[in-house]
């Protein structure tokens, strides 16, 4: 487009998926099940944290029984569709959660956009998955 044309309404420009990293093997402690111990996300658009006023990038920690103690677990398994379960979140308990393992008050997620909320979310979900192969 030259600098007289002009996008059709509604068009938008391609969106670039977020950045998901898992820090290097030497940055992370061992884990028995081979889960990441945390996950770094990259922030569409940044939020103001008490740590700064614009932080592009969350790390969530592994969470403990402790924490699903304090928040109350944020995934659920439907088994009503059969065999894997399929996983269900509760948005409340997963805004809580995420804000206790990226150590932030729940009023900086509260301010993410929903596609920030949504990869954060699928990105933490793993750890409250059960190990099916234990089953």
């Amino acid at each position: 487009m030259n600098e007289h044309t002009t996008k059709p309404r509604g068009a938008t420009a391609p969106v670039d998926p977020p950045a998901v990293s898992i820090p290097p093997e030497e940055e992370r402690r061992p884990s028995d099940d081979g889960l990441p111990t945390e996950v770094k996300i990259e922030l569409g658009r940044p939020i103001a944290t008490h740590m700064s006023p614009v932080t592009t990038f969350l790390t969530f920690r592994e969470p403990t029984a402790m924490d699903i103690d304090a928040v109350g677990n944020p995934v659920s398994n439907d088994f009503s569709r059969g065999w894997p379960p399929l996983p269900v979140i509760d948005s409340k308990k997963m805004t809580l959660m995420m804000a206790r393992l990226a150590n932030i008050s729940p009023k900086s997620i509260l301010e993410m956009k929903a596609r920030d909320w949504a990869t954060c979310s699928l990105a933490v979900q793993i750890f409250f998955l059960p190990d099916l192969g234990r089953l």
